[in-house]
């Protein structure tokens, strides 16, 4: 699995794009999946509120997803030892933490900055996941411009 990093482009989160950079929509469709996986394992219903445009980086453009749900069932210790198994199993550096009862936070780096975390402030908050791709070369500006006219149903011209 590879995944790409973009250090400082955002604080949480990453998620695994594939390896064809030169495709956005792959690398966003991947992006979900991923995050997909980690919903299907902790179970419950999730509300997706992913960010559907590119954003700018320093090198140039990333995607983002964030997923929100009540508990999933089992707890979040719980939901903290599937994620952390899973995201071992992908070979991502993981980080788990806690603060107080019921309080989690799991972290996932891969070699190259790109990141995934799943938090929970207590039993009854919600649970978060964030995940973003690393940093891709191109132009988030006329990306996220594309992106919003296919949004819009605004037909675009043939061509780069």
């Amino acid at each position: 699995m590879l995944l790409t990093g973009c250090s400082g482009a955002m604080d949480t989160a990453a998620a695994a794009p594939s390896e064809a950079h030169e495709d956005p929509a792959a690398v966003r469709s991947e992006l979900q999946g991923q995050i997909q996986s980690l919903q299907d394992s902790l179970g419950g219903g999730w509300n997706d509120r992913d960010n559907p445009l590119a954003q700018r980086c320093p090198e140039g453009y990333y995607f983002s997803g964030l997923r929100v749900a009540q508990a999933p069932g089992g707890g979040t210790a719980e939901a903290a030892d599937r994620v952390v198994s899973l995201l071992k199993e992908r070979g991502l550096r993981v980080v788990r933490t806690s603060f107080a009862a019921g309080h989690i936070s799991v972290s996932a780096t891969a070699e190259d900055g790109a990141r995934i975390r799943l938090t929970a402030e207590g039993e009854a908050s919600p649970v978060r996941i964030e995940a973003q791709t690393g940093c891709l070369p191109g132009d988030a500006g006329e990306l996220a411009s594309r992106e919003l006219a296919q949004l819009r149903g605004i037909p675009l011209p043939e061509g780069p």
